[in-house]
C-alpha cells in the first residue's frame, strides 16, 4: 500500500528515498482497488483493459498509483496499451455511462455510491 511505499522508498518516493519518519496508528476502514466495466466493453479480467479508454484516477490520488501497479503486474502501460483518462472517482461513473470510457479504477470501501451510480 502506499504508506509501505513510502516508508520503503518505493514506486512513487523512490526519487524522495525512504520515509523513514512516516507513523501510522491504525487504517480507518478496509478498502479494495475495483475495476467497473461496462457490459457492452467485454472486459472480464484485467489483461482485456488493452486498447480500451478506462480512467485511472485523478492526479495525485493514491487511486491513481494503485491502478497504475494492477497494470504493471499484468504487464500493461498506461501509456502504451490502453487510452488512459484521469478524472476525479466522482465523474467516472457518468462517463461509463455515456460511453465515454470502457471502465473505471476505484480504491474505495464498500458499499460505494459510485459503484452504486456506475451499476
Amino acid at each position: 500500500d502506499r504508506q509501505y511505499q513510502a516508508y520503503n522508498g518505493l514506486a512513487e518516493w523512490k526519487e524522495y528515498g525512504k520515509q523513514t519518519d512516516l507513523r501510522s496508528l491504525f487504517s480507518i476502514h478496509p478498502e479494495s482497488i475495483t475495476l467497473i466495466a461496462s457490459e457492452k466493453s467485454d472486459i472480464r479480467e484485467i489483461k482485456d483493459l488493452k486498447g480500451k479508454r478506462v480512467n485511472l484516477g485523478n492526479p495525485g490520488s493514491g487511486y491513481l498509483q494503485n491502478s497504475k501497479d494492477v497494470l504493471k503486474a499484468v504487464g500493461l502501460a498506461e501509456d502504451r496499451d490502453l487510452s488512459a483518462e484521469y478524472v476525479k472517482a466522482v465523474e467516472a461513473p457518468g462517463l461509463l455511462q455515456d460511453e465515454r470510457i470502457d471502465a473505471f479504477f476505484y480504491t474505495v470501501g464498500h458499499p460505494n455510491s459510485n459503484i452504486k451510480e456506475a451499476t
